[in-house]
């Protein structure tokens, strides 16, 4: 940008032999060389033409000093260079009739002297730091806390200093002044390393709003509201249950490493569950974060089961985009994305399987995805009951209060395969809303959605994208869309029927918030084709949550 534009005329008087003088315009320097610190230059000109200056530095100022006969003196302010590489500009003199001319000004760059910063913020499990020192004569470092040890203590010229200090295990910051004294100067660096994570401020993990599934991926102290079922929208074919509850007392109901080995207990994952001030509270291990799966229940004062929520320990959570669609990384409840076509560890990328419509997770398998012999997943707490028979006892609400049972139904055309009992067979009474509605009607996410904050179960639509997105089998056994960067295993699932187990070992099916009559509508992976197809609600397959 031209900070300064003046124009000034020379007017120049005959001379006696009244012989016009040829036109000029005379620099008397064109190139200056200038510190880091500024400073002011005089730029001298002599001319009889009517010129026009133009300053193109915003970091100078350009004034006329004096004026006499054809030389005029102008002072040129430089400000300080406060970044470490030069900057160059110009001052131009266009006149008539003459060559332009023009000044260089090339400031040198700021070296800094003593420290890169002043102050240092780190988290409680942060063990180093490294400080820069600048400078061109020696230097002595002296910390005045013994824990926090430098890796030397004295240097010339630009160097750098490691710090190293153990893990903060109180409640409260520790801090450290670390000084490099140079040239008699004293620099300083206040390092704060924060306090370690207590239950009296805890993270509050429904600050951006409420959920059925939080993820961890951080030791501490974490809360959510135990107030609100799920993210509090009601659904209209369930007006008997309120968005609302008042619990009495919390506690873990089962923990799972998702392996054929249970945690030693229910509070493996997650520890020191209470409810507070309307919140339910809970820790982590704070010497190492254990991975897996936790579910919390609240209760009535009569010992009833008003709601749980799904902890899912995991390793932070990233997307992967398809289309116009965002999508998480892991299915629902998994502990692992990595996919392989030979590894026998597979299963931990399957997560929980779920009824359609339904909230609460039921146990997946552990073991070779692909062949052999299959086994749930081991838990810690309270066991899973028997599987039931779908009833007429078998509502929504009744799955709330139980929310391990496994709804089956007799035979493959009893009460249309859905675990919602249906008078006589009623179509009406399906429950099509409740992870938000189908195809044109579904609204937003509800209540009974099993996905964390910021995700949802994908609609059909979404789900049907996956075909057109360059997707692919390689081998049979794993599937690829896109880049190769998105990744789906055979899952396997769990019949709706009493008269079968575990199924479609050979293929997966997951779950959309959509139905077709009296099925959910899935997304089906095959040894030989990928489609949108239908299967009953009483079934359970995995979840591949996305993007609201």
């Amino acid at each position: 940008m031209k900070r300064f534009l003046v124009f000034l005329m020379i007017f120049v008087a005959a001379s006696c032999s009244k012989t016009e003088e040829s036109p000029y315009m005379k620099l008397a320097q064109q190139k200056f060389d200038v510190s880091a610190d500024g400073e002011t230059v005089s730029l001298e000109i002599s001319a009889n033409v009517r010129y026009s200056v133009i300053n193109d530095m915003e970091w100078a100022e350009l004034k006329e000093v004096s004026s006499q006969g054809g030389t005029t003196v102008y002072s040129l302010t430089l400000s300080a260079n406060s970044v470490t590489e030069q900057r160059v500009g110009t001052v131009r003199f266009i006149g008539e009739r003459v060559t332009p001319l023009k000044v260089t000004v090339t400031q040198r760059e700021f070296v800094p002297t003593g420290i890169d910063v002043t102050a240092l913020n780190v988290t409680f499990d942060a063990t180093s730091v490294v400080l820069n020192v600048y400078g061109e004569k020696n230097w002595t470092v002296s910390v005045d806390n013994s824990a926090f040890v430098p890796s030397v203590t004295s240097g010339s010229g630009n160097g750098s200093i490691s710090l190293t200090f153990p893990e903060n295990t109180t409640f409260s910051p520790v801090v450290a002044n670390v000084t490099v004294t140079m040239g008699g100067v004293d620099y300083v660096c206040v390092v704060t390393q924060g306090a370690a994570p207590s239950p009296d401020n805890p993270v509050d993990l429904s600050a951006q709003g409420t959920a059925n599934c939080y993820i961890v991926s951080q030791r501490g102290y974490y809360k959510f509201r135990a107030g609100v079922r799920g993210n509090g929208v009601e659904v209209t074919s369930t007006p008997e249950i309120d968005a609302d509850i008042t619990p009495a007392r919390a506690s873990v109901l089962w923990a799972t490493f998702n392996t054929g080995t249970a945690p030693e207990s229910a509070n493996a994952i997650i520890k020191d569950v209470t409810l507070r001030d309307g919140y339910v509270v809970f820790g982590t291990e704070m010497t190492r974060l254990v991975y897996g799966n936790a579910i919390i229940a609240v209760y009535d004062n009569n010992g009833a089961i008003l709601w749980t929520w799904h902890i899912w320990v995991r390793p932070a959570e990233k997307t992967v985009s398809c289309g116009d669609t965002q999508w998480l990384d892991y299915n629902l409840g998994a502990l692992s994305d990595v996919i392989s076509e030979t590894s026998v560890n597979n299963f931990l990328a399957v997560g929980f399987y779920y009824q359609w419509g339904r909230k609460d997770p039921l146990l997946s398998i552990t073991g070779e995805v692909y062949g052999g012999s299959h086994s749930e997943i081991a838990v810690a707490g309270t066991q899973f009951p028997a599987k039931e028979t779908v009833s007429d006892k078998s509502t929504v609400g009744y799955s709330i209060a139980n929310p391990q049972s496994h709804f089956l139904t007799e035979d493959k055309n009893h009460n249309l395969c859905d675990w919602v009992w249906l008078p006589n067979g009623n179509m009406e009474a399906h429950k099509n809303d409740l992870w938000g509605g189908t195809g044109a009607a579904k609204t937003s996410k509800t209540m009974y959605d099993p996905c964390p904050v910021g995700y949802s179960v994908p609609s059909a639509k979404q789900v049907d994208a996956l075909k057109s997105a360059n997707f692919a089998k390689r081998p049979a056994s794993v599937f690829y869309v896109g880049d190769e960067a998105f990744k789906f295993v055979f899952t396997g699932g769990l019949s709706g029927r009493n008269n079968l187990g575990y199924l479609y070992f050979d293929a997966t099916h997951y779950f959309t918030s959509d139905v077709s009559g009296s099925s959910g509508k899935t997304f089906k992976f095959t040894t030989s084709i990928s489609y949108a197809g239908t299967i009953q609600r009483s079934f359970a397959f995995p979840i591949r949550c996305v993007k609201e």
